[in-house]
């Protein structure tokens, strides 16, 4: 184990190398994400109520007559967004890989009413034609992917879009990236986020200049295993984001400055575009 944490640590990682273990799926972590989905006082997985409540009405505003218009709410999570989304009219679908989230997404709706059609899938394994009129992908998941994947991603995305189809999707913004620090700690932890048991968490955080590309690594040492969780993120403007999208086929984009509709400016950390 030694070897393995000394080869970790040694080097900094290559640019959308992927971690060593599962993540959002590992039952215990996806029940720490759980948590931290639900949380109203934390915006670590999801935003807070108020902004989710103005976010979803901003969106479905977006949308002439939402009633009866078919939205594919991508790595929805516990069903937060979807939920908001069902109550404005739409039909709605959500996909994620974490079974523990669908799972509480499912009884949610249940209890609310809710008819929602949740699908336990990887969204990079989207596979649909023209049959959806809205499609979302919030709070900075797109980043997440490697250039390729979101080259991918977005021909799927396209591809599943009925004619004048809209996408919508928030990403952070290079101000949020000029801002990012470098970093290194150690702490010791007696079973929290990434472990029941104790365990040793190294956190690194690394810039990858000129690109705007970042990392989050965590190294999660415990008696008998040594596991390292890579999260990257990318930072994009108007250009960057815009080129992408254009790429992959969308004829026009609305910029703002996040998902709820706000002017884009020099001091906020996201980039929200709208894209037909």
């Amino acid at each position: 184990m030694y070897q393995s944490l000394l080869a970790m640590v040694q080097d900094k990682p290559n640019p959308y190398a992927a971690s060593t273990a599962k993540f959002r799926n590992d039952p215990h972590i996806s029940k720490s994400m759980l948590q931290a989905h639900l949380d109203p006082e934390s915006e670590a997985a999801t935003r807070n109520p108020a902004f989710v409540a103005k976010s979803a009405a901003w969106i479905a505003s977006m949308v002439t007559v939402p009633e009866e218009k078919a939205l594919l709410d991508l790595g929805c999570g516990p069903g937060i967004y979807a939920e908001r989304f069902a109550a404005c009219g739409f039909t709605v679908t959500g996909m994620d890989f974490s079974p523990r989230s669908l799972e509480y997404a499912r009884r949610s709706a249940a209890d609310h009413g809710a008819a929602i059609d949740y699908v336990l899938q990887d969204y990079l394994k989207l596979d649909m034609e023209k049959s959806i009129d809205v499609i979302t992908l919030i709070y900075c998941d797109y980043g997440v992917l490697s250039p390729q994947n979101r080259t991918l991603l977005l021909w799927k995305i396209r591809k599943a879009l009925k004619p004048g189809g809209i996408f919508i999707v928030d990403v952070w913004n290079r101000h949020w990236g000029d801002r990012f620090q470098q970093s290194e700690e150690v702490n010791y932890e007696h079973g929290g986020f990434w472990k029941a048991e104790p365990y040793l968490c190294i956190t690194r955080h690394f810039r990858y200049d000129p690109l705007p590309t970042f990392l989050d690594q965590y190294i999660v040492v415990t008696a008998d295993r040594c596991d390292c969780f890579n999260v990257w993120e990318t930072a994009f403007d108007p250009v960057t984001l815009g080129d992408e999208l254009r790429q992959a086929g969308f004829v026009s984009t609305e910029f703002y400055g996040d998902v709820a509709g706000s002017s884009v400016s020099g001091t906020g950390d996201t980039l929200c575009a709208v894209a037909r």
